[in-house]
């Protein structure tokens, strides 16, 4: 059986070593000064306005957990709610129901019969 052989390609070695880069620089931007006046932020703490951030979005969490718990609470409420006035109307419908059943499969049972020994 004849194996299948790629064709070889020989790549030449090249010493990056010897290669030089241009240098390249980036000009020095210099943003224009300006001034507010008025607007003085030099007493403004970055880091407690960080943290207050970071405290009410704790907070808002825990109030959209706090508002699902008690949605989830007022929908069993009312299930619970629902369920009970269906079984205080429904037992007398069923009641009365069953005991027709019962009635009619009493009146077409027979007695045993007693076999014969």
């Amino acid at each position: 059986m004849n194996a299948f052989r790629l064709p070889s390609v020989t790549v030449p070695k090249i010493d990056f070593s010897k290669m030089s880069l241009p240098k390249i620089t980036l000009p020095n931007l210099t943003l224009p000064h300006v001034n507010l006046p008025g607007l003085d932020l030099t007493h403004v703490d970055v880091r407690k306005g960080a943290e207050r951030v970071a405290t009410l979005s704790k907070d808002l969490a825990y109030v959209t957990v706090g508002t699902g718990v008690l949605a989830a609470q007022q929908l069993q409420v009312r299930r619970r709610e629902v369920t009970a006035a269906l079984q205080a109307r429904v037992p007398e419908h069923v009641g009365k129901a069953v005991s027709t059943a019962v009635d009619a499969v009493r009146s077409r049972l027979r007695p045993p019969t007693e076999s014969a020994e």
